[in-house]
């Protein structure tokens, strides 16, 4: 799970947006008994007091091996 937020953050990275300033985040899981994992690696990334606003559902994969995606809407301050 890991490897989903640290590519959700280098992708925000690229266009210069720090973490903080994602607003929300919508999260899909393969498997609804990873929620409790994926919210210990969420606190990883976000803070607790700054949480951005999250949807997570589950859904099936085309890729067998997929267990989890993320997106993501950040606020430039452009």
């Amino acid at each position: 799970m890991h490897s989903t937020f640290s590519g959700l953050k280098e992708t925000f990275q690229k266009c210069e947006v720090p973490l903080e300033r994602v607003a929300k985040v919508h999260v899909f899981l393969k498997n609804i008994k990873d929620l409790p994992e994926m919210e210990k690696v969420f606190s990883d990334y976000f803070a607790a007091d700054s949480f951005p606003a999250r949807m997570t559902t589950t859904t099936e994969f085309i890729d067998s091996d997929c267990l989890m995606m993320i997106d993501g809407v950040a606020y430039t301050g452009v």
